[in-house]
């Protein structure tokens, strides 16, 4: 309709919305450094590596859960990101490849986390090289996702009064970012 108009052939496009293309999505909040540690540090002993891990680490929730011992080399620092779990809406959990190749990827762990996924490792994941990594109890994994409508089941969402819950142990209050100071000139 665009290129009619262009042309000369109809004076106005009727398709054509006032600020239709137009979306104005505000900031999302995110943690500073300072917040994650104290957000990781408020946490049961068991999720602090996990927050750690998907703050510094960039790793997807079902990537995450989806964590194996052999997939950590604490001598490298490295995580090798080799599939990740996800959840039907059956509510039955799978474990599968990324969707390509670029899905695998190695990621390094700051060596400020390093020390809390050592810790991690040696408290909670299962045995073996094929030992989940192991966020939940009694060998479950984390519960807390949501339906997509195509399947599969979304990640928590972290400022969630569920995922607050989890990591926290208590009806917790979700996280707020702290407030950046402005500026006075």
């Amino acid at each position: 309709m665009g290129t009619a108009v262009e042309d000369g052939l109809i004076r106005r496009n009727p398709c054509q919305i006032k600020n239709g293309g137009t979306v104005n999505t505000p900031e999302r909040p995110t943690a500073s450094v300072l917040d994650v540690f104290a957000i990781a540090d408020a946490s049961q002993p068991r999720y602090r590596a996990l927050v750690l891990l998907g703050a510094f680490c960039g790793l997807r929730w079902g990537e995450l859960v989806g964590l194996r011992r052999r997939d950590i080399d604490l001598d490298e620092g490295v995580i090798r990101v080799r599939g990740s779990v996800s959840e039907l809406n059956s509510g039955t959990r799978i474990y599968k490849a990324p969707k390509s190749e670029a899905g695998k990827r190695s990621v390094a762990i700051p060596q400020s986390v390093l020390p809390a996924v050592v810790d991690h490792l040696r408290q909670f994941a299962e045995s073996g090289a094929d030992g989940r990594v192991s966020w939940a109890r009694r060998g479950r994994l984390p519960a807390g996702t949501t339906s997509t409508g195509c399947g599969t089941r979304r990640a928590p969402r972290w400022e969630s009064r569920a995922c607050a819950s989890m990591i926290f142990g208590t009806p917790a209050t979700p996280w707020r970012p702290t407030p950046t100071p402005t500026r006075v000139s």
